[in-house]
């Protein structure tokens, strides 16, 4: 997951900065279980990336929940100029 992304977002050159919307129990091979942050504590990771770097792209793996998803694409929605 995260760190995966990680890895590969500095193979291509460029800085990652995490908002982490879930917390899950894997091995390298299986995922069994996970804990979806709360929208808010997504919120306010999101914006305070938002506001210290500027964003070229934005790449969104497991959102967890539904509120994650619209309170994102909300916040997405009003970040583009």
């Amino acid at each position: 997951g995260l760190q995966a992304d990680i890895e590969a977002i500095g193979q291509a050159g460029a800085h990652a900065a995490i908002a982490c919307t879930a917390i899950t129990v894997q091995s390298s091979q299986q995922v069994f279980g996970f804990e979806a942050c709360a929208a808010n504590l997504v919120k306010a990771q999101a914006t305070t990336v938002l506001a210290d770097l500027p964003v070229s792209v934005i790449k969104s793996g497991m959102l967890g929940t539904t509120d994650n998803i619209t309170m994102l694409t909300q916040l997405f929605a009003d970040a583009i100029i």
